[in-house]
C-alpha cells in the first residue's frame, strides 16, 4: 500500500512537472511573439519619425530658399 502511494505520488509529481514545463514553454512563446510585435511596431514608428523629420527639413530648406529669393528679388 505504501509502495502504491509512493508510485502514485511520483506519477502525480511527474504530471505536474510536465504541465508546468508546458505552461512555461507556452508563456515563453507568447512573450516572444509579443516582444517581436512590439519591436516591429517601435521600428516602424522610428522609421516613420525619421521620414517625418526628413521631409520637415526639406520643407524648411525650401521655405528658407524662397525667403532668400524673395529678399533678393525685393532688393532689385
Amino acid at each position: 500500500m505504501l509502495a502504491e502511494r509512493l508510485d502514485k505520488e511520483r506519477l502525480d509529481t511527474g504530471v505536474r512537472e510536465m504541465a508546468q514545463q508546458q505552461m512555461l514553454e507556452r508563456v515563453k512563446r507568447e512573450l516572444r511573439k509579443k516582444m517581436e510585435a512590439e519591436i516591429k511596431l517601435y521600428q516602424e514608428q522610428m522609421f516613420q519619425d525619421d521620414d517625418n523629420v526628413h521631409f520637415r527639413q526639406k520643407d524648411a530648406d525650401r521655405v528658407k530658399q524662397h525667403l532668400h529669393l524673395a529678399r533678393y528679388t525685393g532688393k532689385v
